[in-house]
């Protein structure tokens, strides 16, 4: 007999029972009935037994694990104890030594401030010594000695403040400082101007020992500055600004390299666009293109104008390029933008005469008279030369004026039509 689904959870009497009585006939249904029975009991039994043995074990088990918990209880009490006896006696040590650690405190700030007054005293008895040595090395032209000196000087010039003769000894520094400076004056735009790096490296550690290192970047610029004055000189007058631009686009490559060398990544950018403004604000392109603007040829004058202004887009969309992935200063390249085309505000304000005169002229030739078929004819040709216009001074406005002059463009347009 199979009692293993009674542990189903869908177990079902009646379907247990048929099931057990299927395959018995008629005549032995009592005898098995019985013996099925007594099968149960058994079963019964065994099951009972077990249950009984596992709830002695658990009973016995209770008591076993009551007395291991109380055995750990007493452990933990113990070492409670103990750990308040620790801390008791580091607080009693505390107590004791913390006046005497107070005193090593106290004893350790004393011996720096002595050791610190030492040191400043030091410092104040040598300042003459070390003028002296100064006034030797810039008899001996001994640059590295001057610099090193000056050095030793500006860190003992905070001792004296305070002092009667603060002033008078800041005033030394300072001279010296400035004889230094006109000393290296020659080496700095010699090393710039050659782009000899290992020059130009040497000479501004001078300088930034005696803190001036914006000096040098100042005659790296002026140096710049002379070579493309120079070069804007033995240009045509009216090619002068168009190849400006076209000679500061294929040195930026190459004065970029020198400045990374000299002046360290981090900066080379910026004292790159610094430059460039600066050549840019100092040469006279103002004046150039003013000479551009002649009243007798406005057609000639907008032509002239128009093609430096493309000139100036192409020379900003080249450095921007060029630039494009480093990082730059946005104060720096506003400037930049500013100073290239300041120059071009006196053509915007002239754009309105000279568009005016040219579109007159163009209209006087336009005849819109005559008889009935001249008139038609006449109108139809003035109509064409009118879009043709029309369409020339939108261009122009845009290419001289940069789209800046459009409202000045309805007034010239306006003017000749009162022309016809």
């Amino acid at each position: 007999m199979d009692f293993s689904s009674f542990g189903d959870e869908n177990w079902d009497l009646l379907t247990w029972v048929n099931s057990a009585f299927k395959d018995v006939t008629k005549e032995k249904r009592d005898t098995y009935a019985a013996s099925l029975l007594t099968k149960l009991q058994l079963v019964s039994q065994d099951i009972s037994k077990t249950i009984e043995e596992a709830a002695e074990q658990g009973a016995q088990a209770v008591p076993k694990a009551a007395r291991e918990m109380e055995a750990v209880r007493q452990e933990a009490n113990f070492l409670k104890r103990h750990m308040n006896q620790v801390k008791e006696g580091l607080e009693d040590v505390e107590q004791k030594t913390n006046s005497s650690i107070q005193v090593l405190f106290s004893i350790d700030q004393i011996k720096e401030r002595v050791e610190s007054s030492e040191l400043s005293l030091k410092k104040v008895d040598n300042w003459a010594q070390i003028t002296q040595e100064a006034e030797n090395a810039f008899t001996e032209q001994d640059l590295k000695t001057i610099a090193d000196k000056i050095a030793q000087l500006d860190q003992s010039i905070l001792i004296f403040q305070g002092a009667p003769d603060y002033g008078e000894k800041q005033k030394l520094l300072d001279s010296f400082k400035n004889r230094l400076e006109a000393t290296l004056s020659s080496k700095a735009i010699q090393s710039t101007k050659l782009h000899d790096v290992q020059a130009a490296k040497e000479t501004i550690s001078h300088f930034a020992s005696i803190g001036r290192v914006s000096q040098f970047e100042s005659y790296y610029i002026k140096t710049s500055r002379a070579k493309f004055k120079q070069s804007w000189e033995l240009t045509e007058q009216f090619d002068r600004t168009t190849t400006l631009y076209e000679n500061l686009v294929q040195r930026a490559s190459s004065e970029l390299v020198f400045i990374t060398a000299v002046f360290g990544e981090e900066r080379a950018e910026n004292i790159l666009i610094k430059s460039f403004a600066d050549i840019l604000k100092n040469l006279p392109i103002k004046e150039a293109i003013k000479d551009l603007l002649d009243e007798n040829d406005p057609s000639l004058s907008m032509e002239k104008i128009s093609a430096h202004r493309l000139a100036a887009e192409q020379f900003v969309g080249k450095i921007q390029t060029f630039l494009e992935s480093k990082s730059c200063n946005p104060s720096d390249v506003q400037n930049l933008v500013q100073v290239l085309w300041v120059p071009y505000g006196a053509a915007i304000i002239a754009f309105k005469d000279l568009m005016s005169s040219t579109l007159a002229a163009r209209v006087s030739d336009l005849r819109i008279d005559g008889d009935s078929m001249a008139l038609l004819e006449n109108i139809a040709n003035a109509t064409g030369h009118l879009v043709e216009m029309h369409n020339y001074a939108i261009d122009t406005c845009k290419e001289s004026t940069g789209s800046l002059g459009l409202l000045m463009l309805a007034e010239a347009i306006a003017f000749s039509h009162k022309k016809l």
